[in-house]
């Protein structure tokens, strides 16, 4: 957590101001960049009120259009059953708001650090998949592994690679089961005021929409994004076949925060994001044809 310090010392000189111009992060509204505290769309309640898994799933089975499933504060749901060897995923079907209150403050002052959907146990599909015009916002989004796993990296691969390509050690690698925290699979997705950690593989996973084409319109915005960071993978948000905007979040500890396969049919926007400082790879990213092997060098 050391390398938090040094986003606290600077977070007053992180942009300059030429020609009446600004340049570097800084917050777009009254909203300040990562969320929480004085964010101002906050749910404090909602249609459906889910304290357990069992609730959860049932408001999702049910939940029309516009709804809100509201998960309270104090409250965590865990989507997996260690003795059965199951994870669940939750399905959040067109037009459904998933929430929780990150950031409210109370009379009293303290403040809401927000409901939590954890999974203590690995999910290559994702835990919430979200489907066409959905929203999650306000929650803490749980994974079960946040480490590097760098001795790992280092048994497949140090002194062993050939150069691009698949590799011997990949194989190996695989034994690694990568989680996924949020799968988006539809079109004008909306993800805001949410903290997400803990997933080797991504904490945001875009991909085709319902149709099985490029899914287009998702805004991550004003969320803490952070300890997604297996080497080989570990990506805060990573795209598949899907565009999306990325704006006013803060990022630490993941090997990339943003990254692309580099398909013709998928790309980001991004801005207005911070970086703490930890990384164990480049901040953003996005493959070229060499990464994919298609004999291009786009």
């Amino acid at each position: 957590m050391a390398g938090y310090a040094n986003y606290y010392k600077y977070q007053d000189f992180i942009t300059i101001v030429d020609d009446d111009k600004t340049y570097g992060a800084y917050p777009i509204d009254s909203n300040a960049i990562g969320g929480g505290v004085g964010y101002k769309d906050i749910y404090t309640t909602g249609d459906y009120i889910v304290y357990s898994l069992t609730d959860l799933k049932l408001a999702a089975s049910i939940a029309k259009p516009g709804e809100v499933i509201y998960v309270p504060e104090g409250v965590m749901i865990e989507m997996s059953d260690n003795s059965a060897g199951t994870v669940d995923t939750i399905v959040l079907r067109q037009g459904i708001i998933l929430a929780s209150n990150r950031g409210y403050v109370h009379e009293d002052g303290t403040v809401s650090t927000g409901g939590v959907i954890r999974c203590s146990m690995v999910q290559r599909l994702g835990i919430i998949r979200l489907l066409d015009e959905t929203r999650v916002t306000g929650l803490v989004i749980r994974g079960p592994d946040p480490a590097s796993h760098l001795q790992l990296w280092d048994r497949c691969f140090k002194g062993k690679t050939s150069g691009r390509g698949h590799q011997p050690g990949h194989d190996y690698l695989a034994n690694a089961t990568p989680s996924v925290g949020l799968l988006v699979r539809g079109d004008n997705i909306v993800i805001d005021n949410c903290e997400a950690s803990g997933f080797s593989s991504s904490a945001i996973s875009v991909s085709t929409n319902q149709n099985n084409f490029s899914s287009r319109g998702l805004k991550v915005h004003h969320s803490y994004i952070h300890h997604n960071q297996m080497k080989a993978l570990g990506y805060g948000v990573t795209h598949g076949l899907g565009y999306s905007e990325i704006y006013c979040n803060l990022f630490n500890y993941n090997r990339h925060s943003i990254a692309g396969g580099g398909q013709p049919e998928s790309g980001y926007k991004a801005y207005s994001n911070i970086e703490m400082g930890e990384s164990v790879g480049h901040y953003f990213d996005m493959h070229g044809g060499g990464d994919r092997r298609d004999g291009t060098d786009m």
